[in-house]
């Protein structure tokens, strides 16, 4: 199999992209039973693994890419199913890494899984352009604020220069203040189709505390009904039915939720 690589981009930092690819990949492997992969390409500012209570693994994408492990040493198994590739939070980690080989490494893990997630860093630069160059099509996580969405379309620059598939824009923590720009605003804006509505929702940094998924840690909250419709929407399915008994089965796997 080879599977489809999906880069989810920001044009700036704060507007929550990680916590975002790291609820959509849970969601993808734990609710809708894909095969899926997410790679933390933000190699000199890694966060992605503690939102999976990964603070110290042996084997990162920093290890790969300097040529100390192979790509597979570097993939762990969450307690959801969902594989994940962590970056390292040593700082001494990111000496000499090059990223320019980067998307060679994530050809690497094509025949892996069925989806590969990249949680790339924010706005334009080297590791941002080496993960979309080995993305098929990217998907852009934006505040509804004109800032953040300037900076969203200035990093549509380069996607277009690398040729690659934009799908569209997640509006992410959103408050329903009249000061934010609306889903029609934003399309009109950037001529980009809004994929979903991420809502701001303060279960999220409590789930991110305990290093646990929102969408696991609580199904039923605002954020995680979003994100499982965007994940639907992303794979054209729908949500089982049995939702209840599934997050008990879940709970079983995890203990302490």
């Amino acid at each position: 199999m080879t599977a489809e690589k999906i880069a989810v981009i920001s044009g700036k930092g704060g507007v929550g992209k990680t916590v975002l690819t790291a609820n959509l990949g849970s969601v993808m492997s734990h609710v809708f039973d894909e095969d899926v992969i997410v790679v933390d390409t933000d190699v000199s500012s890694s966060h992605l693994g503690v939102h999976f209570g990964f603070y110290s693994n042996p084997a990162t994408l920093n290890s790969v890419l300097k040529g100390d492990h192979s790509p597979e040493e570097s993939i762990y198994e969450h307690e959801t199913g969902l594989k994940i590739v962590p970056g390292s939070l040593n700082y001494d980690d990111i000496k000499d890494v090059d990223v320019h080989g980067l998307d060679k490494v994530i050809s690497e893990f094509e025949d892996k899984s069925d989806i590969i997630l990249l949680d790339c860093g924010p706005g334009v630069d080297r590791e941002t352009s080496a993960a979309i160059r080995g993305s098929d099509k990217v998907i852009y996580v934006s505040k509804p604020s004109f800032t953040s969405l300037i900076d969203v379309m200035r990093t549509d620059s380069l996607v277009e220069e690398l040729e690659k598939d934009s799908v569209g824009i997640v509006l992410n923590m959103v408050k329903g203040k009249k000061h934010e720009v609306s889903p029609s605003e934003v399309e009109s804006f950037t001529g980009m189709e809004v994929l979903g509505e991420v809502p701001h929702d303060n279960r999220v940094e409590e789930s991110t505390s305990k290093g646990v998924p929102v969408t696991v840690y609580d199904p039923h909250s605002k954020a995680s009904r979003s994100i499982e419709k965007l994940a639907a929407d992303l794979l054209d399915r729908e949500a089982p039915s049995d939702r209840r008994s599934f997050y008990r089965r879940l709970r079983k796997i995890i203990p302490g939720l």
